[in-house]
């Protein structure tokens, strides 16, 4: 038996921040339902872009995009990563604030690194920062999304209502770099 068994989490997006949120609570035991919608691949493309995809996709089931046995899923959910079905925890994974100045803006984990000041200290010393391989940011978002849908799931317990919880990618790389970005 482990932790979150009880627990169904809806996985809605393609992000890679949603996919390693979904893991992680794939690895504790939750039953976790992903609707592909896109590319397999991650990042990297062709085989290790599959291999890293198959990855994330441990232990989750995986349902095409028109399926109706994965509507038939929403109805009863814990909760959604990135997604709205009605009665559960939302966690709203954006690269950027849904309602800032930054909304609807495009991103990337490059996009982050530069803007979070994390790209500063790679590169050689006189020539322009560089951005680090791996995609450090969407895991960090990840992450705190896993941890933003638990605390909403203890909320919920205590007789709280559905929430809506909306993170994004720059602030969970934020915290990465600390104060970074304003020391420079």
């Amino acid at each position: 038996m482990k932790p979150l068994d009880a627990l169904t989490i809806l996985e809605l997006g393609d992000s890679l921040a949603v996919r390693y949120a979904g893991r992680l609570f794939a690895g504790c035991g939750a039953r976790v339902v992903r609707r592909a919608e896109g590319s397999v691949e991650i990042g990297y493309g062709g085989e290790a872009g599959r291999a890293y995809a198959a990855w994330l996709d441990a232990g989750k089931e995986i349902a095409p995009a028109a399926d109706e046995a994965f509507d038939a899923v929403i109805v009863d959910a814990d909760a959604d990563l990135s997604g709205v079905p009605a009665g559960a925890l939302r966690v709203d994974v954006s690269w950027f604030d849904r309602d800032g100045p930054y909304a609807g803006w495009a991103g990337s984990d490059g996009v982050i690194q530069a803007l979070s000041g994390a790209a500063y200290g790679f590169g050689e010393p006189d020539g322009p920062p560089v951005v680090a391989q791996g995609n450090a940011p969407s895991v960090m978002a990840g992450v705190t999304a896993a941890i933003a849908a638990l605390a909403g799931l203890i909320g919920r317990r205590r007789g709280q209502g559905p929430q809506r919880i909306g993170l994004n990618v720059l602030e969970a790389a934020l915290c990465i770099t600390e104060g970074g970005p304003i020391a420079h």
